[in-house]
């Protein structure tokens, strides 16, 4: 019983490991960075973030500038001996307030530039993988693997597919 087991076994392993010789696979490779970054909409979503943010940046200089004076003001009053006590603790609160917005502020920009790097970037991520997976089932491929991730470090008989998936995405 347990020699039958054993052929068996054996008989199975054997028929098993034949069916996988048999099947070929077709390996490719591309750089989505190097894709990507020759992509019209990329550089034009590129352009739209700069703009973005160097609206958000010009809103915080400005922001940081008001508080920086208000504070170089505060301490020469306050070293003059121009303030009361009262005065004093009202501007201390005042410019703690004024500290916390721009604090605030920044954070919001983060939040917003993120949101619109988001929203500029997934829809041309999407088509980049939706054009590699069409490629690979229209030509039969079992792997595309990136080389920009620098996950692959030897492959053998992989083809290079970023022309092929340029010329899908009509660049």
């Amino acid at each position: 019983m347990k020699t039958s087991l054993k052929i068996f076994a054996l008989v199975l392993f054997m028929f098993a490991y034949t069916g996988l010789d048999a099947q070929t696979y077709k390996f490719g490779h591309l750089n989505s960075s190097e894709l990507l970054q020759s992509l019209p909409a990329t550089k034009e979503a590129e352009k739209t973030l700069e703009t973005f943010t160097n609206q958000w940046k010009g809103k915080l200089e400005a922001k940081y500038a008001t508080l920086d004076s208000e504070m170089n003001t505060f301490y020469q009053r306050k070293q003059n001996g121009d303030m009361t006590q009262k005065e004093e603790e009202m501007k201390t609160a005042e410019l703690n307030q004024m500290q916390m917005e721009a604090q605030q502020m920044e954070a919001q920009a983060q939040q917003e530039l993120a949101q619109k790097q988001e929203a500029l970037l997934n829809p041309i991520l999407d088509t980049a993988r939706n054009a590699i997976t069409q490629l690979a089932e229209e030509e039969g491929y079992s792997y595309i693997f990136d080389t920009s991730m620098g996950v692959v470090l030897h492959a053998e008989e992989s083809e290079d597919v970023t022309a092929k998936v340029k010329a899908k995405l009509g660049i």
